[in-house]
């Protein structure tokens, strides 16, 4: 390993490659190579491949390796020397990173596209992954000169890390893109020769390159990387990393490295490690949130804006490397006076960033890094930034389809984000205030963000939501309902009594339905409406609905939520399911259930005859993917009756007047003891009055029914002691 001198000069610790476009068809191959000290005269032993994708292709012509820059990457201690920094030889064995040029003209290139691979020979003998000895073997995507804007590869942002103390640590590995296209990185497999992958011993793999006793991760976003030991050991292992870069989710371009970490005592210890101290002097915004190593702005979308990042170091007197990853186009980061800019070195070093936000909402994320310069630490510190352009927009709990009131269609867009996931609401509650929320960027159809379906603000959609919007239903913040109404070509919703009339104190139970057997419902997600009904026919607070059965879902693919409305006189009413599934269908989705009011005050008359109306309204159906799907609502009507007595006076009773058989047949008696009947009268349910007799006086009295259709009827009664109703069925 490079702490020792390695067992041939020939082997290499790594190397990394990327390309720069230079125009339209020149470009710059940077190649870094990673050795022992005492190989440094050995800098171009390996093989660049261009390979024209075509026939016939010709080879661009080639400046030739161009040494850039030499530098001593070991971590060094007060007096110790490299034979990379003039020390004698053997003294110590350090590493140095070489960086080389060679420069590529594609004038007059006949193929549109040239692939770029290197490899050289070979890995470093000390290495314990299972590589030692295989050759490198790397891949820096497609050149594509002439076809249209300049395009260079991800840039690596720091020299090569190859020293990782022996407690682990954040490094910062990661790349920029010049023209701002977004950048992933990734771990992935090293290579000992085209589709060859080099090997890995048992415990080993690109994952986990260190083995089993480390663990390795990598921020795709910034490209630091976490080791942490499990338990601590020395270790050698090939770490292999690539830059994609992506430009409107199209892969572009990518650049590669491939080092041998080695994980040991260092040379030196590095002092005490530096801290960020928060952000200030933001202009054009303000501070959303922050923690000790995070912190988010909101800003507002088209604008400039600057802020400045602290630190602090205990040890005084020593510098530190302030860094960031370079991934907003346009940006600029300096130091206060500006005579520093992208790397930041000083003790105690402040960054001001500045940059035009976008004029279209979004979310951009970058990382500070903090390195102490003691012995070349490679050891970072990284403090993250999320800056929100646009959307700041509040959050009331309940109005999940930001329509600025809370009430059943609501439930709907539940449905529609169910099972999303966003960023948490800070200080979060149910109460109806406005609370500011960071956006999701994802939205439900209309554009909605789904930040508003996260109704308690937990970070995630789901039933628990619904419960801020029975805390809050019929809350308004500024009045905005819609309503879908169809015509008689569209499926039917539709309220279903099971009889045509009823009388007080009776329970009805109504059907609802949405489609039928000549026009079905198809790809319905979820239906909202209102139910509208006569309070001073029916008991208002019995009014109840229930989407059970319901061929629309069930209680394990579906949110429902009933709210009645009293004093309104309306309920109410939506279901919509959570499996981002269209289902067709027809019948029953719902039930309605409600009590005929048992005391009509000021309707007394001989025959109490009143029809109780249903109509709905605010009727909203979607699909999955939240189209409006127009139905014809209508809803039945059911006449009711009162069958109370008006006294003449005297002890009369229900009991005093019997009516049998019932349901008749052919005849029906009618007996009234201790009482005479003065008058009869036969009145159907719609009201029609179809016989009458008065006299003679008498107590019993046969009425025929032979001659009447099967159905119910109202036989009110005149004595002399009073007016009865009684109902008679009649049945065939």
């Amino acid at each position: 390993m490079p702490l020792n001198n390695p067992s041939h000069a020939s082997h290499i610790v790594g190397h990394s490659l990327a390309y720069e476009c230079i125009s339209a068809n020149v470009y710059v191959i940077q190649y870094a190579k990673y050795a022992s000290c005492s190989t440094w005269d050995t800098l171009f032993n390996g093989a660049l491949t261009i390979n024209g994708i075509g026939t016939g292709c010709t080879q661009p012509a080639r400046s030739g390796w161009n040494t850039v820059s030499v530098i001593d990457i070991t971590p060094l201690g007060p007096g110790i020397a490299t034979d990379c920094n003039g020390g004698p030889p053997g003294s110590f064995n350090g590493t140095f990173e070489a960086i080389i040029h060679d420069t590529l003209d594609f004038t007059g290139a006949t193929c549109l596209e040239y692939d770029l691979t290197y490899s050289n020979c070979c890995r470093n003998g000390a290495i314990t992954s299972g590589s030692a000895n295989q050759s490198f073997y790397l891949e820096a995507g497609t050149i594509r000169p002439g076809a249209g804007p300049c395009n260079s590869a991800p840039q690596w942002r720091n020299p090569g890390l190859v020293y990782i103390p022996i407690g682990g640590g954040v490094f910062d590995v990661g790349a920029f893109d010049p023209e701002g296209d977004s950048v992933v990185h990734k771990l992935t497999s090293c290579y000992a020769g085209a589709g060859m992958t080099a090997n890995y011993n048992a415990g080993y793999s690109p994952t986990q390159p260190l083995g089993p006793n480390w663990n390795v991760s990598l921020d795709a976003a910034s490209g630091l990387l976490t080791i942490t030991p499990i338990s601590a050991s020395v270790v050698v292992g090939s770490v292999c990393i690539t830059a994609e870069e992506y430009r409107n989710g199209v892969l572009i371009g990518r650049s590669s490295k491939d080092i041998g970490y080695y994980i040991s005592s260092l040379p030196c210890t590095p002092s005490a490690a530096p801290t960020f101290t928060g952000i200030t002097n933001l202009t054009n915004g303000f501070l959303y949130g922050s923690s000790p190593n995070a912190d988010t702005l909101s800003l507002p979308p088209g604008a400039p804006f600057c802020f400045d990042i602290n630190t602090f170091d205990p040890d005084t007197g020593a510098d530190q490397t302030l860094s960031w990853t370079q991934n907003l186009v346009g940006a600029t980061f300096t130091n206060l006076a500006n005579t520093q800019s992208t790397t930041l070195i000083d003790e105690d070093p402040t960054g001001r960033l500045c940059w035009t936000t976008p004029t279209t909402a979004g979310i951009y994320d970058l990382a500070f890094t903090l390195k102490d310069s003691s012995c070349n630490n490679q050891v970072v510190v990284p403090h993250y930034v999320t800056l929100v352009v646009g959307d700041t927009a509040n959050v009331w709990p309940g109005d999940a389809n930001d329509d600025n009131v809370a009430n059943n269609q609501d439930v709907l867009a539940l449905g529609l984000a169910f099972s999303a996931t966003g960023p948490t609401r800070p200080g979060a509650s149910n109460a109806w205030i406005g609370q500011p929320a960071l956006p999701w960027i994802d939205t439900i159809p209309g554009g909605i963000d789904q930040k508003f379906q996260d109704c308690n603000g937990d970070g995630t959609v789901n039933a628990d939501d619904t419960l801020a919007i029975s805390l809050n239903y019929g809350l308004v913040h500024s009045k905005g309902r819609i309503a879908q109404r169809g015509a008689a070509t569209d499926p039917p919703l539709r309220l279903i009594i099971p009889q045509d009339s009823a009388n007080v104190g009776d329970t009805i139970t109504a059907t609802i339905i949405l489609g039928d057997s000549s026009i079905m419902a198809n790809n319905i997600y979820g239906l909202a409406f209102s139910l509208n009904y006569d309070a001073s026919l029916i008991d208002s607070t019995t009014f109840d609905l229930q989407f059970a059965p319901s061929w629309l879902g069930n209680a394990s693919n579906s949110l429902t939520l009933d709210r009645n409305f009293p004093t309104l006189a309306h309920c109410d009413g939506v279901q919509v399911r959570t499996d981002h599934q269209n289902v067709s269908g027809l019948g029953q989705i719902a039930t309605a259930t409600f009590v005929i009011i048992d005391n009509i005050d000021g309707k007394r008359q001989e025959l109490i005859s009143e029809t109780l109306n249903f109509f709905f309204s605010d009727v909203v159906v979607i699909s999955a993917t939240g189209e409006l799907i127009p139905v014809d609502p209508t809803a039945d009507s059911l006449v009711v009756y009162d069958l109370s007595t008006e006294f003449f006076g005297g002890p009369a009773t229900a009991a005093s007047l019997e009516l049998y058989p019932n349901p008749a047949n052919e005849a029906v008696t009618l007996t009234a003891t201790g009482q005479t009947i003065q008058e009869i009268e036969l009145w159907t349910v719609h009201g029609q009055q179809v016989w009458r007799q008065a006299g003679p006086a008498q107590e019993k009295f046969r009425l025929p029914t032979a001659q009447l259709q099967t159905g119910v009827y109202f036989v009110k009664v005149r004595t002399d002691w009073g007016r009865f109703t009684r109902r008679l069925a009649v049945q065939r």
